[in-house]
């Protein structure tokens, strides 16, 4: 049986041990922190000594993930750890834009933020580039640019980039097109099938409680996790080794050294990959989760286009997007992106005044909250843009050399997609991948 060693307990490195460990690997996964997760974490909402109950517990802040956006091979994953996901609620369904500027018959929440010309302009955009065959982007194409061939100006702006900047918090201006889009044109009728969207879900203890079901799933199949010890690469001479973290991080790693036993070529070829993987960008954001005495709407979350005169990137109603039993309205406000990232500047209390102001001129609501949670990442995800698209196609042939030569895998999100059903695949193939490797040694 081989040993493999995954550096990163984050949802990449963990699902990758479990799939690994199902395998029959014996896995070994180490991470700086005391605990698994990554980013992810649910905690207690508290503001002071005051504790927020809900009907069937205690109300928390997700800290990263608010929901999971599962698949058939995700939710499959979660059927093996014994986890019971939750069903999003019929309100769920329901997602809002806030559109103030020319919006035909008024300002304000909205399901569909185009008006009626919008509309058919989006319509007739999108009929032509299908017609034409020019639906796919363009090496290098930036999401402003192929909305605006796709599907016009007003459905780029207050469609395309407002969702995605929901999802990747960037600048519409740099999005990488190919990064965002290409895929949706490259996939399979197997890929359709595997990926096909089910709906979010999450888990009555939160996201964060999906890490103790893998935990014990990993050490129930003779796998070990090894928490709080600073990671150097040259402390692992074992292969394979899998480096689940963030590119700063792998970057870093790959920069003080391969253990190289194979001459200078192998060495040199890290240090490259560690260079470009250096260059990713990174954007920085607040989450705001906190309690209200008045319901404002009832749904998924609302999303706020660019130029809106607000900050805010969206509102998740956090309270009816499952039936947890909570009786205390929760939302959480998300801020910053690569548009705003001077945000980070403020304080505590500037922040609530600024939240408790937009939630009066999108809801109506003049009310501060009872309850808080603030939590601000100054990388919080890799900028989605051009120049990592640039990037991961020069890393790509460095990348499998560091493979061949030295075992090294490299795995996280600035790999080609952000979301967990989308990690999950990556750790899927990456466990295939390792496994062909091993019965090539072994023939």
């Amino acid at each position: 049986m081989s040993e493999v060693h995954i550096l990163g307990a984050g949802f990449s490195g963990m699902s990758l041990a479990v799939e690994l460990a199902t395998r029959g690997f014996r896995v070994q996964v180490y991470d700086e922190r005391d605990r698994t997760g990554g980013l992810i974490e649910s905690t207690p909402l508290r503001h002071d000594t005051r504790g927020v109950c809900g009907a069937t517990g205690a109300v928390f802040a997700e800290r990263a993930a608010h929901t999971i956006s599962c698949t058939p091979e995700l939710g499959e994953f979660f059927h093996r750890l014994g986890l019971a996901p939750l069903v999003q609620s019929p309100a769920a369904k329901k997602r809002y834009f806030y559109r103030e500027r020319g919006r035909p018959g008024g300002k304000g929440l909205t399901r569909w933020p185009l008006g009626f010309c919008e509309s058919m302009g989006l319509a007739g955009k999108f009929l032509r580039a299908k017609i034409t065959g020019s639906m796919s982007p363009e090496p290098g194409e930036t999401l402003r640019d192929w909305g605006d061939r796709v599907v016009g100006e007003a459905a780029r702006h207050f469609l395309l980039e407002t969702a995605m900047q929901g999802i990747y918090a960037g600048d519409g201006g740099r999005l990488s097109a190919s990064l965002l889009l290409g895929n949706i044109f490259r996939r399979t009728h197997t890929d359709m099938n595997r990926q096909k969207y089910l709906g979010i879900t999450s888990f009555q203890g939160g996201v964060a409680s999906m890490f103790k079901a893998m935990e014990s799933e990993l050490i129930k199949r003779g796998g070990q996790l090894h928490l709080g010890r600073r990671i150097e690469l040259k402390d692992f001479p074992h292969r394979p080794l899998v480096l689940a973290v963030s590119a700063m991080e792998a970057a870093r790693l790959l920069a003080a050294g391969v253990s190289n036993s194979r001459g200078a070529t192998g060495a040199n070829s890290s240090q490259e990959l560690a260079q470009n993987l250096s260059g990713i960008e990174n954007v920085s954001l607040i989450s705001i989760t906190a309690v209200f005495p008045s319901v404002s709407r009832r749904g998924f979350g609302c999303l706020v286009p660019r130029g809106e005169g607000l900050r805010v990137l969206g509102v998740l109603f956090n309270t009816s997007t499952f039936d947890r039993g909570w009786s205390d309205w929760v939302e959480a406000w998300i801020y910053g992106g690569a548009t705003d990232p001077e945000i980070l500047s403020l304080d505590d209390e500037s922040l609530l005044r600024l939240l408790t102001t937009e939630r009066r001129k999108i809801f109506g609501l003049a009310e501060t909250p009872t309850a808080w949670k603030i939590t601000r990442w100054h990388s919080a995800l890799p900028a989605y843009n051009v120049t990592l698209e640039r990037i991961l196609q020069q890393a790509a042939p460095l990348m499998r050399d560091l493979e061949s030569r030295e075992k090294i895998y490299l795995h996280g999100n600035f790999l080609g997609g952000i979301g967990l059903s989308k990690l999950y695949r990556r750790s899927c193939e990456l466990a295939e991948r390792i496994q062909l490797a091993g019965n090539q040694v072994r023939d």
